[in-house]
């Protein structure tokens, strides 16, 4: 699997878009973790180029410090990463490991960093 970002250097007002390539059949997930934490679903688009997803959302101003985007990969959708509002990183990552490993589930994860500056 493989996260690949348009851009990892934004302006405010301009959206974050990428690709998660390489799927092999697998369910992507796309996560945005801000600096104090907060991790927010971005949704995806399937397309049929090398098994992949892509996506574009609206990046949330951060005064230039780093951003994280976390492209998770598993067999079957995990209920833990379908967020409809903002979670605390602290909780949704062991929430999701857990969930995973009692499902037996075979994840793969890849991260990258950006910024937005003013």
């Amino acid at each position: 699997m493989k996260l690949e970002l348009a851009a990892a250097s934004l302006r405010t007002g301009q959206p974050l878009s990428g690709t998660v390539s390489g799927l092999d059949g697998r369910e992507a997930t796309v996560l945005i973790v801000a600096g104090d934490g907060a991790v927010r679903a971005v949704p995806t688009t399937r397309s049929g180029r090398d098994d992949a997803a892509t996506f574009s959302a609206r990046a949330e101003p951060g005064d230039g410090k780093l951003q994280l985007v976390l492209a998770v990969a598993s067999p079957k959708p995990l209920a833990g990463l379908r967020l409809g509002q903002p979670g605390a990183a602290a909780k949704v990552f062991p929430a999701t490991l857990s969930e995973a490993e009692k499902a037996g589930a075979d994840l793969a994860a890849e991260a990258r960093s950006f910024k937005v500056d003013k």
